[in-house]
């Protein structure tokens, strides 16, 4: 398996500009990662009239990680529900086809 060629993509967050080193491949993800994230720290700034990039970043970080693990468990919720879900029919199944095979 070839490694990904790596290439340095300029992004611009809350009006400074910042090198980072990403796949080629995976540069269209960057920009869009970026571009959230910048839109994300001015709502942050704006709404908490927060001053300083790292705090900006911080309180931006806290909330897209309280988004995050919010959805991962509700991902979880709907996981565990599918896989009892699974075992349930599974299990009819193969009563299913254990009547059909007292059958014949």
């Amino acid at each position: 398996m070839s490694k990904a060629q790596s290439t340095t993509v300029t992004v611009k967050i809350l009006d400074r500009e910042f090198q980072v080193a990403c796949p080629e491949n995976e540069v269209d993800e960057l920009n869009a990662s970026a571009q959230e994230l910048d839109k994300r720290m001015r709502t942050t700034q704006s709404s908490a009239n927060i001053v300083g990039l790292e705090r900006i970043a911080v309180m931006t970080a806290l909330n897209i990680t309280h988004e995050y693990l919010g959805i991962k468990g509700k991902s979880d919720e709907v996981e565990s529900l599918s896989d009892g879900k699974l075992a349930e029919l599974t299990t009819r199944l193969s009563k299913v086809i254990a009547s059909q095979k007292k059958r014949t």
